[in-house]
Parts: C-alpha cells; structure tokens; sequence
C-alpha cells in the first residue's frame, strides 16, 4: 500500500491518501461486455450439446468467436470461461466425430445395396 503524502498548507499538516482507481477502459464499446456474456452461455449449451457432433462443432465455434471479441471488456473472466468451454466442448465433438467415423468404417456390416424384392 502506498504511503500517505504528508504537505503543509498554511503552517498546518495535511495528511492525503493516494486514491485507488481501477482500470476500467473508457474505450471498450459497451456491446463488448455482451458478447461476452454471449460467449459464456453459448459455451455451457456447445459443452451440453458437443455429444452431437455438428451441432457442438458449430456451437462451439460461435462461442470462441464471441469470446474473444469480448476478451477486451469488463467482463474479461466470463470471455474467458467462455473460451475455455467452448474449446473443450469443440474438442470433445471432434473426439466424438472421429470415433464415430472409424468405427462406422470398421465395421461394415451394413448391407448398402437396395432389395427391391419384398
């Protein structure tokens, strides 16, 4: 903590405290905030609904995107929860695309041709 400025002012002694301010960006528009806001809750739906695949990729994608334009607001920590579930939710989808891809390759028991005799 700073120490306290001591000054005389017309032979008597005046304490003053440094005033604390915080660093908010005047310059950040106000729709910055929003997309983060954004980011966050697009981020629990990509997280619940990543067990889709094109449903969490795309999800998933929109909610990094909207993190990341919201990273320079006040709302900076919810951008980067946002951030972070949006990427796991992408990377469990990718996990759940490729899985079901090779295993749908591998096992070739389905029969592709069309009996057009009943």
């Amino acid at each position: 903590m700073a120490e306290p400025k001591v000054k005389e002012v017309a032979g008597d002694v005046v304490e003053s405290t440094p005033v604390v301010q915080e660093k908010v960006s005047k310059d950040v528009p106000e729709w910055k905030g929003y997309t983060a806001i954004a980011s966050l809750v697009v981020g629990i739906l990509s997280f619940c609904a990543s067990f889709v695949p094109c449903c969490g990729c795309i999800m998933s994608i929109i909610g990094i995107v909207c993190g990341v334009l919201g990273l320079p607001s006040n709302r900076k920590t919810l951008a980067i929860v946002g951030i972070v579930l949006s990427a796991l939710a992408l990377l469990i989808s990718t996990g759940f695309f490729i899985f079901n891809l090779v295993t749908g390759l591998a096992n070739n028991s389905y029969d592709w041709s069309f009996d057009t005799n009943w």
